[in-house]
């Protein structure tokens, strides 16, 4: 899955504070942009970022997000376990997953994009996830550029606050903005540059 930074959020100073589009091909980060639908990542994403040494490129540009069912530490793969499931009783609504870390206290969670047909029991999600992150790839990068996604609205200067003298308590300021729910695994591996059959 491919991440790119609302550049119209301006300069932020953590990860728990940016603002990301989000989509497995081009076309849903369009549509993302389109309807100003940015999320914040959640704490594993934050992790798999940190461990792989790129958060500062994550907070400028963006970056990729892979997800599978089979990985190993030494490849930077982070695990992460099913905790809980949600469904609804509501026809067409998609069943959530919570996956915790068996390390920590990070976690991510999933919705369900390939629902069965009508009747079809609900596909349960893997035992265990395992996550990177890894650089924005060029080809993406000058992607969003063209596309404008990157372009910081307004003044040209950044607006300092006293917390840049200071310290001052944090405040929760992703409060208003939702958090990004994984998608599920898809029937068929895709490309981000692919068209969206799904």
């Amino acid at each position: 899955m491919t991440l790119i930074r609302d550049g119209s959020q301006g300069t932020v100073n953590s990860l728990t504070e940016a603002r990301f589009l989000f989509g497995r091909w081009t076309n849903e980060i369009i549509r993302s942009h389109e309807i100003l639908d940015y999320r914040v990542i959640p704490s594993g994403v934050i992790r798999a970022l940190e461990s792989a040494q790129i958060s500062d490129q994550a907070l400028e540009s963006g970056f990729e997000l892979e997800m599978s069912l089979s990985g190993s530490k030494e490849n930077g793969w982070i695990p992460f376990d099913t905790a809980l499931s949600v469904t609804s009783d509501r026809m067409y609504r998609r069943p959530r997953f919570l996956f915790v870390s068996p390390n920590d206290e990070s976690t991510l969670n999933m919705v369900q994009i390939a629902l069965g047909f009508c009747g079809e029991p609900i596909i349960e999600p893997p035992s265990r996830l395992w996550i990177r992150a890894k650089e924005l790839p060029e080809k993406s990068l000058f992607w969003a550029l063209d596309n404008d996604l990157l372009k910081c609205e307004g003044n040209s200067h950044e607006q300092m606050s006293l917390a840049h003298w200071f310290d001052l308590p944090e405040l929760d300021l992703v409060g208003e903005t939702r958090e990004l729910a994984l998608p599920g695994p898809p029937p068929d591996p895709y490309d981000f540059f692919s068209t969206n059959l799904y």
